[in-house]
Parts: structure tokens; C-alpha cells; sequence
């Protein structure tokens, strides 16, 4: 260490911590400062005079270990001579001394009595040791064990010129495990005379516990996990939190988890509600617009009373999300799931109505036209649908209905619904999954329908945006660790929906209701289907047309065989190829697809001699 030039603060046990030739070394000050324990020493009267004037005579022998070892082992010169006969003569030659009276027979009878095996001896004896010095101040005494126990000075080497003195600056009581420190007496080597700093880490506030690094002596201060805690200093192990209670990362205490759920005044539950409510305006607005035009031709393009049916299922979708904010219970959790599945079925069986009418009334073939109409059934399709979803949302609700419950997460316990079996949670969604994949086909069958004409573009689109909506809804409700986001998740999803049906749907025919009032005639429809005939089919006359179609629009009087059932003119126009190349375009106005046959007699001869037409 002098030879680095390393500086430290040294600890020296009892066997160097006095050790003269170290005090007197070279360079002994540069290696910093130096303790030591050493056993308590006293001052015992005269006794240092006398070793200090014992002197032997001249010529004389000093006779120090041999008397020792006669007071230790009462090995008498007797004795001794004794010993030395046996060594040259025979035993009967050697008479047994008197004095043959000692307390270690096997000392006297060895050459050395310091190799003597009886150690216990002097342990008994130690145990019997007791006395004072210092007028009394110090106690010298053995325990049971024959262990030094009255304790030890601390020492402190001081500089002295060029080498070390030594002085005593504290006691340590093994007796009372305390250390006795005289701060006036140190003197430290540094320049300033401060205290050193003695560790190489500092303390470990509660919160936290020593974990010891590669460095002997030294330790890093780690935080306790969540769920743990230390309430003192320098701790080794965090304590777990007792039940009920919890702690975040770094605590020194538990507090109990406090009872939350989605408020209603928090960002996120404000935004959908008012999204929410914003759609249920929307969808009032709308159905005052179509009321109020109910017999302009747009408004029975769009559905006429289907718009209506499918106003109310959006509706009832819309106050869905209104239930996921709030204080839950389990009622409201099932009337949540409830009223999104049967709400969005009842839109979707509305637009599954639609689409099958417009891919009937644009179906090229007409004798199995004429075959899948006997399934057009609207008031049935509608009914039979949504009762097939709620015959799933019942067995839902039977074996292992949505049910509130606590979540913790951190210093928060979440009542939050849960949907009990994911199994029927699964198969609600996937049935309005597949009424909406069976709309996408049917309205993507009738794509090549000119615009003014079908609906099959808006139902493609409001398909496609659900369709694309749920699918991302999978992972991100799977990977939602927090059951409160999985809510915020799905409530997001059902506006999206339900936004998605609006704006594909109603708001293109209310900006024409509204902003295209010229469109929403009837005379504009027929201009645009001359214009539609005579573009299919150069060879079509335009007498014919006046006098078919156009007759017919005037003559669409059908039989009413339910409340779906509207007058609006659907057409279908199919392009046939002869073998000589001629195209014949033919316009049949298919009505409304009722469960009866037209009231008027022409009307029926009309629709026969079309299917002839078609079929030649």
C-alpha cells in the first residue's frame, strides 16, 4: 500500500493493532488512518516498578520459567529428581519422594512441561479469575468458555514525526455490545481534520433494501416491487403487504386500494357520451327529414319504412355505450350487450333486407328470380334474424351471463363488468359478423348496376367499414391489460359501427333531399331512366319505354302483404346476346316482390309477357 500510494481507513485486529515495527515503518503515514482493538489494558501498582528493577546476580541463572513452571504444574525439585533416576536407573533403585502431590502428574513426568496435554486445567482456572485495576474502573474476568469478555480498547494510530504513536480514543463493552468513542482525542491524517467518509454506499431510506454488489462491503439501495415495503433504514427484505392493502414501487408504507371505476366526468367517458349522444341526434335529425319527405322518391330509395326500423335499432346501439360509463352493476352489464347485439342485428337485418331486394330486382335470370322471391320476406327476415340473436343472448344470459367484478391494478380496485364466458361473447359478435359478410356478397353481386338506380355501393361500404372496424377490435381488446381500457375498447368500436351505417346510408340521401331537391322527383327519375334504357340498348324504343315504364311508374300499385313493403321502383336491365350479336335490352319493373300478385290485371299480363320476353 505505501508503494501505491494507497489511502485508506484501516481496521487492525488485536495481532498487528500495537504492532511496534509497523508504527516505525517507512512511509507508515502516506497508507491513511489506522485503528486497532486491542484487549483493555489497566495499570496494575508496582507491579511495572518490579519488572523494571528485577535484575539477576551476577553469575547467577535466571530461574523465571523454571519457577514458573514448579508454581504451574508443582513440579518440586523432588520431583524432578525423581523423574531424572528413573531416566538412569531402574524403578526399584528410585525411591518415591513423599511430596509425590501435584496436580499434573503428566507434566513433572515429561521432559518439557510445556508440552503438557492438560489445557483444561488452565481453563478451570480462568473461570476463577477475577480482578480489579485502576483503583476498580476495570473489571478482568473469564466467561464459562474461558473468552476475554471485560472487552477492548480502540486505538488510534497518531502521526509522531516520521512513524506512528499510539493512543487510546474508545472501549467496546462485549458485555453491552457498545462502542465508547472519545471524539476529542481523534486526529485525523487529512488535511482538514474531518471525519472520512467510512462507506462506500450511503443509507437505504425505507422504501428500499440493501442488495450487495460485487464490491465487498458495499451494496446498491433497491426499491421494493409493488405489493412490498420497508418502514426503516438500511432494511435487507421488504415486507409484503398485508390483505387488503397495497403499495406501489418505492413505498415505505401500505395504504388500502381505493374503489374506482369509469366516472363520468373523466376525458375519456365525457368523449363517449357525447359521441353517443351526438349519434342520437344525428339519428333524430334524420328521422324528422325522412317523416316530413316520406313520399319523395328518395326517401323510398332508401328504404321507406326499413330506414325507420333500422333508425331504431342504431338508437337502441347508440344508448349501449351510455351504459359503459358509470358506477356498474349487473344489470347493467348484461343490458349493455344485450342492447348493442340486438340493436346492430336489427339495422343489419334491415340492410340484409335491402340488399337481397336490389340483387332480386337486378338478378339477370328470371326464372330463378322468380324462385328467390318466394324467399323475399322482409317483415319475416327481419323478425327471424334478430330472434336468432336473441336466442344466443338468452343462453348467454342463462349459463354465464356479464357479471360486475374487482379488479386491482396498482393503488386502484376497478369494478368493472366482465362478460362472464368469452364463448358467448364471441358468438353474439360473429353472428352480426356474418349478417354483415352475407350483405357484403349480395350487394357485391349487384355492383354493375348503374348508381342512380341501387344501393349496393353504400351497403358495400357500411359493410366494409364494420367489417374492418371489428376486426381491429380483436387484438386491441385481447392485449388490454386493464380491464377498464377493454370497455373504453368496445364502447369505441360500437360508435364506430354505428357511425359507420349512418354516414354510409342516410346522410348521402338527406344531401339529396335536402341539397338536390331537383333529383327528388319523379320526373327527374324517369329522364334519368330513358337515359339509362336508351344507353343499354340502342335498338330500344323510346315509344315502348313511354308506354312500359313509364306506365308502370304511374301503375305501381302492389298489394301491401306487410309494413316493409314500399312503392318504390326497382329495375332491373339485362343485356342479352343473341346468336347474331343483336342486343336486346329489356326494363322490367319487378314492384316490391310482394307475398300477392299485382291488383291490376294489365300489370300481371304485363310482368308475364316480360318473363317471355327474357326468356326468348
Amino acid at each position: 500500500m505505501i508503494r501505491t500510494n494507497t489511502s485508506r481507513t484501516w481496521i487492525a485486529s488485536d495481532a498487528w493493532s500495537i504492532s511496534r515495527p509497523l508504527a516505525s515503518m517507512e512511509g507508515i503515514n502516506e497508507v491513511g488512518d489506522i485503528f486497532g482493538f486491542t484487549f483493555i489494558t489497566g495499570e496494575n501498582p508496582g507491579f511495572e516498578d518490579y519488572l523494571q528493577k528485577l535484575r539477576p546476580g551476577t553469575g547467577a541463572v535466571n530461574h523465571f520459567i523454571q519457577e514458573y513452571k514448579q508454581l504451574r504444574f508443582s513440579c518440586t525439585p523432588e520431583l524432578l529428581q525423581h523423574r531424572e533416576c528413573l531416566d538412569n536407573k531402574p524403578a526399584e533403585l528410585c525411591p518415591i519422594p513423599d511430596s509425590l502431590m501435584f496436580k499434573s502428574p503428566e507434566a513433572c513426568s515429561l521432559p518439557d512441561p510445556q508440552l503438557a496435554d492438560d489445557d483444561f486445567l488452565l481453563l478451570e482456572e480462568l473461570k476463577k479469575v477475577n480482578f480489579n485495576v485502576d483503583n476498580g474502573t476495570n473489571e478482568f474476568y473469564f466467561d464459562d468458555s474461558g473468552n476475554f469478555v471485560t472487552g477492548y480498547d480502540l486505538i488510534m494510530w497518531v502521526k509522531a514525526r516520521d512513524q506512528r504513536e499510539f493512543i487510546t480514543v474508545g472501549r467496546y463493552s462485549l458485555k453491552e455490545g457498545e462502542v465508547e468513542l472519545s471524539e476529542d482525542r481523534l486526529q485525523w491524517i487529512n488535511s482538514n481534520g474531518t471525519v472520512p467518509q467510512s462507506r462506500c454506499s450511503e443509507r437505504c431510506a425505507a422504501g428500499t433494501v440493501k442488495k450487495v454488489s460485487n464490491i465487498s462491503c458495499c451494496y446498491n439501495c433497491t426499491e421494493c416491487e409493488e405489493g412490498a415495503y420497508t418502514d426503516d433504514w438500511n432494511q435487507h427484505d421488504c415486507k409484503k403487504c398485508p390483505n387488503g392493502t397495497w403499495s406501489l414501487r418505492g413505498w415505505n408504507h401500505c395504504e388500502e386500494r381505493t374503489k374506482t371505476f369509469q366516472r363520468w366526468k373523466e376525458p375519456y367517458a365525457i368523449a363517449l357520451v357525447t359521441a353517443a349522444g351526438l349519434g342520437i341526434l344525428l339519428l333524430l335529425s334524420i328521422l324528422i327529414l325522412f317523416l316530413v319527405h316520406r313520399k319523395t322518391p328518395m326517401v323510398k330509395i332508401a328504404g321507406g319504412k326499413l330506414c325507420y326500423v333500422m333508425i331504431v335499432g342504431l338508437s337502441v346501439s347508440f344508448g349501449s355505450v351510455v351504459l359503459f360509463v358509470g358506477k356498474p352493476n349487473d344489470h347493467l352489464c348484461q343490458a349493455r350487450q344485450v342492447m348493442y347485439g340486438l340493436g346492430f342485428t336489427l339495422c343489419v337485418s334491415c340492410i340484409l333486407v335491402r340488399a337481397f331486394r336490389t340483387f332480386l330486382a337486378f338478378l339477370f335470370d328470371l326464372n330463378r328470380q322468380h324462385e328467390l322471391k318466394k324467399l323475399y320476406k322482409p317483415l319475416a327476415i327481419v323478425l327471424l334474424v334478430t330472434a336468432v340473436q336473441g336466442l344466443i343472448c338468452t343462453f348467454w344470459l342463462i349459463f354465464d351471463s356479464p357479471k360486475v367484478n374487482y379488479f386491482d391494478q396498482g393503488m386502484e380496485k376497478w369494478l368493472q363488468c366482465t362478460e362472464g364466458t368469452s364463448i358467448g361473447f364471441s358468438i353474439m359478435l360473429s353472428y352480426i359478423s356474418l349478417l354483415a359478410f352475407v350483405c357484403f356478397l349480395l350487394a357485391f353481386k349487384g355492383r354493375k348496376v348503374p348508381q342512380d338506380f341501387n344501393e349496393t355501393g353504400n351497403i358495400i361500404f357500411g359493410m366494409l367499414i364494420y367489417l374492418f372496424v371489428w376486426v381491429c377490435f380483436i387484438p386491441l381488446y385481447i392485449n388490454r391489460n386493464k380491464l377498464n381500457e377493454r370497455s373504453i375498447v368496445q364502447a369505441s368500436t360500437i360508435l364506430a359501427s354505428n357511425y359507420g351505417i349512418i354516414f354510409c346510408h342516410f346522410l348521402p340521401k338527406c344531401y339529396i333531399v335536402l341539397c338536390r331537391k331537383k333529383e327528388n322527383v319523379r320526373e327527374e327519375i324517369e329522364r334519368k331512366l330513358r337515359i339509362f334504357s336508351i344507353t343499354s340498348a340502342g335498338v330500344l324504343d323510346i315509344t315502348s319505354m313511354d308506354s312500359g315504364v313509364i306506365r308502370v311508374l304511374g301503375e305501381n300499385s302492389v298489394e301491401a302483404g306487410s309494413v316493409f313493403q314500399e312503392e318504390t321502383v326497382l329495375l332491373e336491365t339485362s343485356v342479352v346476346s343473341s346468336g347474331l350479336g343483336q342486343s336486346i335490352c329489356s326494363v322490367a319493373n319487378l314492384s316490391n316482390f310482394s307475398e300477392g300478385e299485382a291488383t291490376s290485371p294489365r300489370l300481371r299480363e304485363r310482368r308475364k309477357g316480360r318473363m317471355r320476353s327474357s326468356s326468348f
